[in-house]
């Protein structure tokens, strides 16, 4: 008997990805330099900052982002007010602080818990300053599969253990606040400077209980 010809037709569906949302600023080189002042100044008031995940480098305390008259808040406040794809009826409240890497420091692997949305836009970011990196949330899981697969298909559909993302200056991402991850240490001359933050999500629409 002849063979039975079989034909397959192959797709694939991603399912439940993690989301990095991408804002790049227009005209940040016009108030660039106005913001790295800002910052040095707000390490002036603080010499010792707040220090959590960052290792050799400044972090400012928190703050909330509320205030339009403020550069460092506005700045966020107008990147965050553009948001397409949340819903209008969701409010969101942020919290934010600074961090200045300084030449030879790095950010530990770390995440960021009671929030919903995490983000940092970067300020001033000199070549070799340091990658901002992200671990596979099923790494662990995963481990054999995603070695299983090419490369060329990793990369197609970002299945990967780790993904990083370089520093752009005046471009801010927003991501989920339960991904793992850490920057790399700064290996520049020069300061690596960038606002951090988290954001809280409510929808006042919804009721108690759904």
């Amino acid at each position: 008997k002849d063979e039975l010809s079989v034909s397959v037709k192959y797709s694939i569906a991603n399912l439940f990805p993690s989301t990095v949302h991408v804002f790049d600023t227009d005209g940040f080189d016009e108030f660039k330099d106005d913001l790295i002042s800002q910052v040095y100044k707000l390490r002036e008031q603080d010499p010792k900052g707040y220090n959590i995940s960052s290792r050799h480098g400044w972090q400012s305390k928190g703050f909330r982002l509320s205030d339009m008259n403020n550069l460092l808040h506005s700045t966020i406040l107008k990147g965050l007010g553009s948001f397409p794809s949340i819903k209008n009826t969701t409010e969101m409240r942020a919290s934010a602080w600074v961090n200045i890497n300084y030449p030879n420091s790095y950010n530990i692997l770390h995440s960021h818990p009671n929030s919903h949305l995490s983000g940092v836009m970067w300020i001033k970011s000199p070549k070799d300053c340091g990658v901002i990196s992200f671990d596979n949330p099923n790494g662990h899981q995963t481990y054999t599969e995603i070695n299983s697969y090419d490369q060329k298909f990793n990369d197609e559909y970002y299945i990967h253990h780790s993904y990083w993302l370089p520093p752009v200056e005046g471009r801010m991402i927003v991501f989920p606040s339960h991904l793992q991850h850490q920057v790399n240490e700064n290996k520049s001359n020069e300061d690596r400077i960038s606002i951090s933050f988290n954001i809280t999500l409510t929808n006042p629409t919804q009721g108690r209980f759904h």
